[in-house]
């Protein structure tokens, strides 16, 4: 373009010029490329919006949602799917580079304990923990009462939860 700002006349390549009598300054036209954050739920449910129409160099604020997953808990936002890349938090910020940026949501396993109650007996066994959805062996200790007899475990003091016996597997609950 023969203006600085673009608004004088325009010349493609290639294109002819009529020289005039004086010199002529030629300015580059330049148009910003686009570029993305992509977010990745990484297995989880839903992510937040992409961010659109971001140019390389700038400092873009990431988004302040918090997704959620059902066993897990988010932790943050990685380069890499299997985490090992650059993490940046909620709300964090980045600096665009000249490329789309696909960031992948971190999650980390919620561990659930599980408590062996002797109920008025003595002698329960040590719990232990579990993610929830995992598969766990009940224990084959058992408690002592005097003047009873043990039958088993339940989920209910009162035996009207579920019954389990030494070596059934109980999936974890979310709770």
């Amino acid at each position: 373009n023969t203006d600085a700002l673009g608004t004088g006349t325009n010349y493609n390549g290639g294109s002819s010029l009529t020289m005039p009598a004086s010199n002529v300054t030629l300015y580059a036209k330049w148009t910003a490329v686009d570029y993305s954050v992509i977010y990745n739920a990484n297995g989880g449910p839903v992510a937040p919006a992409n961010q659109t129409q971001l140019h390389a160099g700038n400092t873009v604020t990431l988004s302040a949602s918090t997704p959620t997953y059902t066993g897990y808990r988010f932790n943050g936002w990685n380069t890499r799917a299997d985490g090992t890349g650059t993490t940046y938090l909620e709300s964090g910020s980045l600096t665009m580079p000249a490329s789309n940026v696909t960031l992948y949501a971190v999650w980390v396993a919620v561990s659930l304990d599980l408590l062996y109650n002797a109920n008025g007996g003595t002698g329960a066994p040590a719990g232990g923990s579990a993610s929830i959805g995992q598969t766990v062996t009940i224990s084959s200790q058992a408690p002592t009462r005097t003047g009873y007899t043990f039958t088993g475990w339940n989920t209910a003091s009162n035996g009207t939860g579920t019954p389990y016996s030494a070596a059934d597997t109980l999936t974890m609950g979310a709770s």
